[in-house]
């Protein structure tokens, strides 16, 4: 799937497709995994009938707005423990497991932010478990109790 584009709002127009997106970076092909290529694919014939070809697109077929999606998503979570998920907790998740599973590199790339450091500052979790020092302290432990 290639990213090459982005949605802004015009005043009386409402949300339009721009053919550029928001940094030089943010234009990319994604190499996605089965399991999205299966729903996209499902989802497009139910576009190819709508005005503007949108994959997700509002009961008239328009782009949906980011502010309607954060909306229907938060109904979708209510109730059920979930809440505090959102679509930048799923940005965050999916920077964190590509960065522990390959790098932080794949992950900039992923999310299209030009620097590495922007995904390591705000997308990536750093770690709860501490390294497995044990063996150290063990050793320690034992020395403290020879003296």
């Amino acid at each position: 799937m290639t990213i090459c584009g982005t949605l802004v709002y015009i005043k009386g127009k409402g949300y339009l497709r721009q053919e550029w997106t928001k940094s030089d970076a943010g234009y990319r092909t994604l190499v996605l995994p089965r399991f999205a290529v299966r729903m996209l694919r499902a989802r497009k014939h139910i576009a190819a009938a709508k005005a503007q070809d949108a994959i997700f697109a509002s009961r008239r077929g328009t782009w949906l707005s980011p502010h309607n999606v954060r909306r229907q998503w938060r109904e979708a979570c209510a109730d059920t423990g979930l809440e505090w998920v959102t679509p930048h907790t799923l940005r965050e998740t999916v920077a964190t497991v590509i960065a522990q599973e390959a790098d932080t590199t794949s992950a900039a790339a992923q999310l299209g932010h030009a620097s590495e450091a922007i995904t390591s500052t705000y997308y990536i979790a750093t770690p709860i478990l501490v390294p497995d020092v044990s063996d150290i302290l063990e050793q320690f432990a034992t020395r403290a109790g020879s003296i």
